[in-house]
Parts: C-alpha cells; structure tokens; sequence
C-alpha cells in the first residue's frame, strides 16, 4: 500500500487534523482556510510504502501520524509532511486472524489515531490501546484486554476511534457481545470507570452537550446510548442493530437533534428529552430511501451531504 501528498505543503500546514473527521469530529475543515481556486492538476510531492490498513492519516504541524500493519505488526509512525521523510517509527506484535466473511478487508487496522497534548493515541485491530509521544514516538503506556474480555475486538476487527476529553480517553472495549465503554487516564492508562454490557459497534463516538449534560453518543453492536462522560452512567438507549453487526456511521449533531444510519437501517434524526434524572428519545424523522454503510454524512447549514450504499453507491443530499 502506498501513501501518497498530492497538496500544497503551505495549504496542510494551514490547518490540523487531530483525530477521526477532524479537529471537531464533524467532518468539517474551515472554509477561510481551503484555497478558493483549485489546481487544475495536481502534483504528486512524495510517496512511500506504509504497510495496510484503513486507518486515516492525522496531521498537526509539521507531521503526519499514521497506524498501519505490516506482516504481523502494527506500526505507528510520524513522516514528515513535506518530504515525506520517516521520523519516527514504532512497532509491536498484534496478531490477527480476520473473519472469513471479511477477508477482501485485510489485517490492517481501522481507528484513526488520536492527537491531543502531545501524545498519539492507536487503536488497534484487535483491541491494543497505547499511548505514545508524539515528538520522539516513546512508548507512554498500553492495554490489552484479553484477559478481561472472551474476544477483544468485534467480528471485523476494532474500528472505533478513540476519543479524548480533558484527562480522559474513552474507547469500546471488549468484543462480540460482550464488551464496555470505559474511560482511561491520559497519562498513565489506568481505568477512571466501565461500563460493561453491549459489545462493541465500528462506529466512533462523538461528545456533545444535550439539555445541560455533557454525554458520549455512540453505536454498540445493538444500541445507540448516550453515556455521562464523568461517570460512565447510561443516560438513555435506542435499540439498534444492523446485519451481520456492522453498526459503523458515525453519529451527526444539527442543533440539539441527532442524526443515524446504518446498513438497511435508513437515516433518522433524534430528539432527546429529559426531565431530572430520567431521558427519553424520540424520533423526528426517517428516509428509508438513502441509508448509509460504511460511511458518514456531512452537515453544511441545514443540509447533509452522504453516500448511501444503494444501487452500488449514491450521492445525496437532504
């Protein structure tokens, strides 16, 4: 598998890409800093062997981060964003046997590194948490989880992106029915809390504040819940599944509603209500014509940009 920069080394720097769809999560990059005329073609800068895998890119200064396999290891490194020059490169043992029903997929892993002060933070395929420096690529800590869990990732491998909140790293552990949300120490690795039930989904979470309560918006492998942040306490659930567990759109925030999908599942929008303690949700609306598999919509105003996987791939927008 190659990677390869096709952009202009003054247009990356301009703006960094932290995490799994951006710096907010959202999929959105700042229209002020996008050029306002595109080449007409575009010049390959630089390219290099990375290995495989699904995982994106991340970006802050001067340095791409990047987690991929090659042979039986997973690599995490940091390449410089001009010259393509490796910095640093680090690897370790992750073993990995994937499901007959997902061999086109591959080894490779699918979470998106993490950035935040100063550490990178990977997932991988099959559920191996660390913590790295990001300038020197020293290993801060890691976690496994199979001797807490029957399997550590779900059916076709861990794809969640962890998400950092202050002191606070949250991630889906556990695998096939049998997992927890949890919340780590950002420095040391060691559990804040679990909250184990549901295995978990391919989608990442998202943190958001509804009616007052910061909570964590996610896919389980059969619910979507919403999860106080500071306790890991189950604020309400939605029942939800799809076919063969392939529970993997990232949730949509438009105002104080909240958009889902999945495969057969169509797009729905969700209104949450509380009152105290206790929180409901209801549905607002439903498309049944445009559901989304693998991918995640955009919001820009009040219109939402997506690929629906019907008659093999869709544009749309509602």
């Amino acid at each position: 598998v190659l990677s390869w920069l096709f952009i202009e080394p003054t247009m990356a720097l301009s703006q960094e890409w932290t995490q799994w769809r951006g710096a907010q999560r959202d999929g959105k990059a700042a229209p002020e800093l996008l050029p306002s005329v595109l080449p007409s073609e575009l010049e390959r800068r630089w390219h290099i062997e990375v290995g495989r895998g699904h995982s994106s890119p991340v970006v802050a200064g001067d340095r791409i981060f990047l987690l991929t396999r090659e042979a039986n290891e997973e690599v995490v490194r940091a390449i410089d964003l001009t010259t393509g020059t490796t910095i640093w490169r680090r690897s370790y043992a992750a073993p990995y046997e994937v499901n007959v029903s997902a061999t086109s997929h591959g080894d490779g892993p699918k979470s998106t590194p993490t950035l935040s002060g100063g550490k990178l933070y990977a997932f991988g395929i099959d559920g191996i948490l660390s913590c790295f420096d990001a300038e020197t690529g020293h290993l801060v800590w890691r976690r496994e989880f199979a001797s807490e869990y029957p399997t550590t990732s779900p059916m076709y491998g861990a794809s969640a992106s962890p998400l950092v909140d202050g002191d606070r790293i949250f991630v889906h552990v556990g695998g096939y029915h049998d997992g927890a949300i949890a919340a780590f120490n950002v420095e040391t690795g060691d559990p804040v809390w679990t909250t184990r039930g549901d295995g978990p989904g391919h989608a990442s979470p998202i943190l958001l504040e509804l009616l007052g309560q910061r909570q964590l918006v996610t896919q389980t492998d059969t619910h979507i819940v919403g999860v106080a942040p500071e306790s890991g306490r189950i604020l309400w659930k939605i029942p939800f599944t799809t076919a063969y567990d392939q529970s993997i759109v990232t949730p949509l925030v438009s105002g104080q509603y909240l958009i889902f999908s999945g495969l057969d599942q169509g797009i729905f929008a969700v209104e949450v209500h509380r009152d105290g303690n206790s929180w409901t949700s209801a549905e607002l609306w439903r498309n049944d014509d445009l559901p989304m598999y693998m991918s995640s919509p955009v919001l820009v105003g009040s219109r939402l940009f997506g690929f629906s996987h019907k008659r093999r791939g869709q544009f749309f927008a509602l």
